[in-house]
């Protein structure tokens, strides 16, 4: 099955199948903005400066983004927490991410590819407290458990169902696909 995730503001399609991956080539990741959208050949102005093309599922379903606050965060639940260090080696939050309630996540922790001196935790929630510097997230994944300073000024998001139209030229989009042999993104 071949799942697509469109968010408005950060625009994300996600092509997630084993088998198509597979098949398809290695997984990337192209950040930028909007060009097109003609039938189903999204062209998106890269941050590298390049057009990128990518062929979309027939089946693509798009979603957005939705602002949330820590109060949305509650125990038991899946998030994916980017973070960086603080000024006193402490993980700071830069943005965490509420997964649907129907998807759990790989848990885990691991640097980012495009940073690696930022972490992401996919972890299940085991408590938030406050705390002087905002609020205290403990994580909990595979491989142990991690707490996460939550500044008060941290984007908080939801995924929320989309519509194609949400792909207006200018729109911030990242796009995570597969990279064929012949350079095509699906």
């Amino acid at each position: 099955m071949r799942a697509v995730l469109i968010a408005l503001g950060t625009v994300a399609v996600l092509l997630s199948a084993p088998v198509f991956a597979q098949q398809q080539g290695p997984q990337v990741r192209v950040i930028g903005t909007v060009d097109k959208l003609d039938g189903k050949t999204l062209t998106v102005n890269s941050k590298e400066g390049k057009k990128e093309m990518i062929q979309l599922a027939a089946d693509a379903n798009v979603s957005t983004n939705v602002k949330k606050t820590l109060a949305d965060v509650k125990p038991g639940e899946f998030v994916a927490i980017t973070s960086g260090k603080g000024k006193n080696g402490e993980d700071r939050a830069i943005e965490v991410r509420i997964f649907d309630k129907n998807r759990v996540p790989n848990l885990n922790q691991f640097p980012l590819e495009f940073a690696p001196d930022n972490l992401m935790t996919n972890a299940a929630v085991a408590e938030v407290q406050s705390s002087p510097d905002g609020s205290l997230l403990k994580a909990k994944f595979s491989t142990g458990e991690s707490t996460i300073v939550v500044p008060p000024d941290t984007p908080i998001l939801a995924s929320a169902p989309g519509s194609m139209d949400m792909l207006k030229p200018g729109a911030n989009v990242t796009v995570i696909g597969n990279k064929g042999a012949d350079g095509t993104i699906s």
